[in-house]
């Protein structure tokens, strides 16, 4: 114990380089663990990229189905209309020849 205690201390420059080698290595390492992290990342990146083209694609299907079914209802909408219009006049066109024979018989 005598002889650890009296022993002169490490040489800094021996001590740097130590340390530097060890950071070096962890460094190496971390930078492995970045680079896999990165590469997951990227991947799960492009995944959900091509989700949303997916998703995208069948929202805008789904929105010009929307629209062609709009388009149909308006449609229909106008033909009833034009429907309702000529049973009223035919109805009134009825009543009135109705009329007209009621006025004759």
């Amino acid at each position: 114990i005598l002889n650890l205690e009296s022993a002169p201390p490490m040489e800094p420059s021996i001590q740097v380089e130590l340390e530097s080698f060890v950071e070096s290595a962890g460094d190496g390492f971390e930078a492995e663990l970045l680079k896999r992290d990165l590469e997951d990342l990227k991947e799960k990146n492009v995944q959900l990229e091509k989700q949303l083209r997916q998703a995208n694609d069948a929202k805008a299907q789904l929105q010009a189905q929307v629209d062609d079914r709009d388009k149909k209802l308006k449609e229909n909408d106008e033909s009833i209309l034009d429907l309702q219009r000529r049973i009223q006049e035919l109805t009134i066109r009825l009543q009135k020849a109705g009329d007209q024979t009621d006025g004759q018989g």
